[in-house]
């Protein structure tokens, strides 16, 4: 073996397993299959949102979603003016909608509870976004991503941990938790940062009901 081969070899061999297992575009493909057979579907999320200056009683909605994009939420136990507008990240296929507009590459191989995750970096397509870049991780079995983190150009990072259920062929989503700092400025301009935990759990699916378009119109 001539010494380049030898030392190719000898890198392939230090390098992740994933990194050289599977292509992005292999990786991608197998992750829009996580919802395989599931058209649409009505569930009920319920929610918590804590904060040292803010906490909201646990709430609960009727989430309605239909490929490839399309949801509604509908209150349960009336107004719901503190939805986290980050609910819907959780819902869906979180890769393929991000790919719509980010560039994708695998970075690595790392555990997320207990679990073998390939670690994907993705970059806003468009410059002077709010969000410099995410790292998600998609699980090496399941496909799904279980942890997202997302990094703020002014802010610190914010992390989403997701689990699922089986729903025949798909994944459907069970909970998720955010955590992320917010900075605050009192009256006096003074500015600090308050860790902010929003806590969604998922239940009660109806899958294929047949929701006609007219449902997600305002």
């Amino acid at each position: 073996m001539h010494r380049c081969e030898l030392a190719l070899a000898l890198l392939l061999l230090t390098l992740p397993a994933g990194a050289r297992s599977i292509r992005l575009d292999e990786l991608t493909s197998r992750s829009r299959q996580t919802m395989t057979g599931v058209n649409d579907f009505t569930c009920r999320m319920t929610f918590t949102v804590r904060a040292s200056d803010l906490r909201v009683p646990e709430s609960r909605l009727k989430i309605y979603f239909k490929k490839p994009d399309k949801f509604k939420p509908e209150a349960i136990d009336g107004d719901f003016a503190v939805l986290p507008k980050t609910y819907n990240l959780a819902i869906g296929n979180i890769l393929e909608r991000m790919l719509k507009d980010h560039t994708a590459r695998i970075l690595r191989e790392e555990t997320v509870r207990d679990r073998l995750t390939w670690v994907l970096k993705l970059t806003p397509q468009e410059e002077d976004q709010v969000i410099s870049y995410h790292l998600v991780y998609v699980d090496q079995e399941q496909y799904t991503v279980s942890r997202l983190v997302s990094y703020p150009r002014q802010e610190k990072p914010a992390t989403m941990n997701l689990t699922y259920l089986r729903q025949g062929q798909a994944w459907l989503p069970q909970t998720a938790a955010i955590d992320a700092v917010q900075k605050r400025k009192a009256k006096d301009g003074a500015v600090s940062e308050t860790p902010v935990a929003v806590r969604l759990r998922f239940d009660q699916y109806k899958v294929n009901v047949g929701l006609s378009d007219s449902i997600f119109k305002d």
